[in-house]
């Protein structure tokens, strides 16, 4: 797989706002998938405006907006490349079972070691656990302890064949089709003219 990754996948990924939304739209829809989430207690953080009007999914208005500015900075400051972000969002389908303690809160730190481990794997470019934390603002130690775990949830396999690479792609692109009809029927709920 890492030998499948090309030059032109990697000239593409420059990541937009939107490219950021789609994720964590497609992290908070695998991460929520086994069920409803608690109510967390995700402290708010003054957004920028363009980050004001993203449109969370029912339920997660409270916390959406900031998981998506905080993948959107991860996603950006890291330079991920596309192919290392639909793998880490394969290793989070395959440990979200196993997390005992599976909260709102905790799904920007799981996609963090989920990311980390991705780019280990399948990409030249890594970096240390110090940098990633400086990257996204969690404890090294946090980090080290949710990398030490997360391999544990998923036995170690972090391989990714190139059939479930491919048919992970496909529902990604089901699911992106998903989020643009979402968005658009939102869009049209809020601008209905009231006479």
């Amino acid at each position: 797989m890492k030998d499948e990754i090309t030059e032109q996948e990697k000239k593409r990924a420059k990541i937009s706002l939107k490219d950021s939304e789609f994720v964590a739209f497609a992290m908070h829809r695998i991460w929520s998938s086994s069920g409803p989430q608690p109510h967390s207690n995700i402290k708010k953080i003054k957004l920028e405006p363009h980050f004001n009007n993203i449109i969370a999914p029912h339920g997660a208005e409270d916390w959406y907006p900031n998981f998506v500015r905080s993948v959107h900075i991860l996603m950006e400051n890291a330079k991920l490349s596309l192919p290392v972000v639909l793998i880490a969002l394969i290793y989070i389908a395959r440990v979200r079972h196993s997390i005992q303690k599976q909260t709102n809160e905790m799904a920007f730190p799981f996609f963090v070691t989920s990311v980390m481990l991705a780019q280990k794997v399948y990409s030249d470019q890594q970096y240390t656990v110090k940098s990633w934390a400086k990257i996204t603002g969690l404890s090294p130690t946090l980090l080290k302890d949710l990398e030490r775990q997360f391999l544990l949830d998923i036995d170690g396999k972090l391989h990714v064949k190139n059939d479930q690479y491919q048919k992970f792609i496909l529902a990604m692109q089901s699911l992106g089709k998903e989020h643009v009809l979402g968005q658009k029927r939102k869009m049209d709920d809020a601008c209905v003219p009231c006479y």
